[in-house]
């Protein structure tokens, strides 16, 4: 009977999910038109390109540019499905967002023990827009979140079950991970770290080598890397983002220009001539000497100018945590309004409940040392590890600019899952204190 009735519940998310994905999706723009959505973006045609170097349907000279900045593994399964169906793509990305759906209902249904709280955090999970949106293009947002959202599925089954089998597939997921999105490469090297450091005692060798092994596909790209441009990075995505967006908006702040009414035509004219210098560098030294010069052109404006470094870097980040999605594009001026509006009023939701997650987690904290008690290993290593994920995150839109809430997606539903599971813990811990403190008062009732 039980297994009937969560099989109705997830029937009735899937249909709910695609309704609204139809209906959302169909207001940015009709259905027939949503193939035509796939490359609407630059970066779209780079990871077709890599796809087709890799399928072997173009030679590696037409593709090198993309190639230096796109990992392999999107670009594979786009070249894959793309020769399947023009729609392929969009309908796999519909599925990975499905399953986020599942994922969120499962973990929030087995912190609240509450089905239909758990539902109704599922339908909000639902409602974020911008994850909707995002579907319909050939960009790594959808297929970064699943990963992201997956890998926190292993980390809480684990910490319920406490079988290592899903920290390896955890890691293998944040591994997959970092060669869609190269940044996620810090977080995959903290959480073996972490995990090593709370776990190692405990585990067996055969656990030790499955982790060892999730290292795997960041190899792959390395090895790919390392064959074409002699360099053991994942990607030059890094050089690209600091010398076109941060060392461009940086001359506005050595300026005092950050404030003035021309500064995006400023903009626009120092990137486009910062564009053409690192092309030249690249065509003249290649992309590794390239990297190495752009990274001594920022460390040189990180130590002369700390304190504009420092104010843009803040700037940005306020800037991208609060910003509405740039991905919905559509003829109908009220609908873009429309989406502005609400996904502007969604990624401030995401963040304050971030923000209410820190408040929650030193509370707890703070309750723990108070009563001079050990936090539990895994709650630690639980938090600090989503703390991370998502922080990061946010730190890292700091290098970049007009990009709307792209770099966000990955981390919302995994906010969402993480704001519950503080909230419970935070509401446990007050109880038992409450419940403490009154046997002391009554013990003590003379």
């Amino acid at each position: 009977m039980n297994f009937l009735k969560n099989t109705a519940v997830y029937i009735a998310l899937l249909i709910i999910s695609v309704c609204f994905f139809y209906y959302i999706n169909s207001m940015s723009k009709p259905l027939n038109k949503w193939e035509m959505s796939r490359y609407i973006t630059p970066d779209s045609k780079t990871y077709l390109d890599v796809g087709n170097w890799l399928v072997g349907k173009c030679e590696f000279v037409h593709a090198k540019d993309s190639i230096a900045i796109r990992p392999f593994f999107y670009p594979l399964v786009v070249a894959i499905l793309e020769s399947i169906h023009p729609l392929a793509i969009i309908i796999f990305q519909l599925i990975l967002w499905q399953i986020q759906i599942f994922i969120v209902y499962f973990c929030s249904l087995k912190i609240s023990k509450s089905k239909l709280l758990a539902f109704f955090i599922a339908l909000i999970s639902i409602s974020i827009v911008s994850n909707i949106g995002i579907s319909l293009h050939v960009l790594t947002e959808t297929i970064t979140s699943f990963f992201i959202t997956f890998s926190l599925l292993m980390l809480f089954v684990f910490s319920c079950k406490k079988s290592y089998i899903y920290i390896s597939f955890y890691l293998l997921s944040l591994s997959f991970c970092s060669v869609v999105r190269p940044s996620f490469l810090y977080i995959y090297i903290l959480s073996t770290i972490m995990i090593v450091a709370f776990n190692l005692k405990d585990m067996r060798f055969i656990y030790v080598l499955s982790i060892a092994m999730t290292v795997i596909p960041i190899s792959a790209q390395s090895y790919i890397m390392k064959k074409h441009f002699n360099t053991y990075k994942i990607s030059f995505i890094d050089t690209f983002a600091i010398n076109d967006y941060f060392l461009s908006g940086l001359e506005l702040y050595k300026r005092n220009l950050e404030g003035d009414s021309y500064k995006y035509q400023y903009i626009h004219t120092i990137r486009d001539a910062r564009r053409r210098y690192i092309a030249e560098m690249i065509a003249r030294d290649g992309y590794k000497k390239a990297s190495e010069n752009i990274k001594k052109v920022f460390l040189d404006n990180l130590t002369g100018y700390p304190v504009e470094t420092f104010r843009q870097f803040k700037d940005l980040v306020v800037e991208n945590s609060t910003q509405p999605s740039s991905i919905f594009i559509s003829e109908n001026k009220e609908m873009n309004i429309f989406f502005k509006n609400v996904t502007l009023l969604q990624s401030r939701f995401i963040l304050t409940i971030n923000i209410f997650s820190v408040l929650f987690f030193t509370i707890i904290f703070s309750i723990f040392i108070l009563n001079k008690r050990y936090i539990i290993d895994n709650y630690i290593m639980f938090t600090s590890l989503l703390f991370f994920c998502i922080y990061f995150t946010y730190l890292s839109t700091g290098v970049t600019f007009w990009q709307g809430d792209r770099f966000l997606i990955p981390i919302y539903y995994t906010s969402i899952i993480l704001f519950i599971y503080q909230a419970k813990i935070l509401f446990q811990v007050i109880r038992n204190t409450s419940s403490q403190l009154s046997s002391i008062y009554q013990e003590n009732d003379f």
